[in-house]
């Protein structure tokens, strides 16, 4: 539960004192799995792992919580998480293979803005060509996997010119999807 960074300025989705990051009991998370597998079955869909960044937990862990979605939810089409962009640096291109084998289809990697200012004015702990060069590794990795992120436009001090950084990271990842938001303090 929460982000394992909670530290960027503009976010206050894990602020609460119970969004503290805290990982799940790992047999609550598959019997939790199970249980909607029994009361859902074939209405479910797509899922996804949420209420913070999947990646932070070890890759055994993530292939038992995959697995144990195709048991009980095997009609699932899509299965996506959110990953930090340093999460998915700690995974090596194998452990990400096996990932997408095991069934995760769409990874959402927040890139918040693509200038190096704005990011660090945001408090995020990499740089335009760190985040494209993650961006790089998990194609290699998984070139089947769609991929999303997120952008904030406006954030307070923002140039044109570095609005247009943000727009050339747009164009050479070529996102599957992004969700695109103005700042609002």
């Amino acid at each position: 539960n929460g982000c394992s960074w909670n530290q960027c300025t503009y976010c206050e989705m894990y602020t609460a004192p119970q969004k503290k990051f805290a990982l799940r009991d790992g047999n609550e998370v598959l019997e939790s799995i199970r249980q909607c597998g029994e009361q859902f079955g074939p209405q479910v869909q797509r899922v996804f792992l949420g209420d913070g960044d999947a990646l932070v937990l070890s890759t055994r862990r993530l292939l038992d919580v995959l697995h144990t979605i195709r048991l009980h939810l095997p009609q699932v089409r899509r299965i996506s998480s959110y990953c930090l962009p340093r999460n998915v640096r700690n995974k090596s291109v194998e452990e990400l293979q096996s990932l997408r084998e095991a069934g995760l289809s769409l990874v959402y990697v927040g890139a918040e803005s693509g200038d190096d200012e704005v990011l660090k004015a945001m408090h995020r702990v990499y740089t335009r060509e760190s985040y494209l060069e993650i961006i790089r590794e998990l194609r290699v990795a998984m070139p089947q996997v769609g991929l999303t992120t997120d952008i904030i436009v406006g954030f307070p001090g923002e140039t044109d010119a570095q609005f247009e950084n943000t727009m050339t990271v747009m164009e050479e990842v070529r996102f599957d999807g992004a969700y695109i938001f103005m700042y609002s303090p």
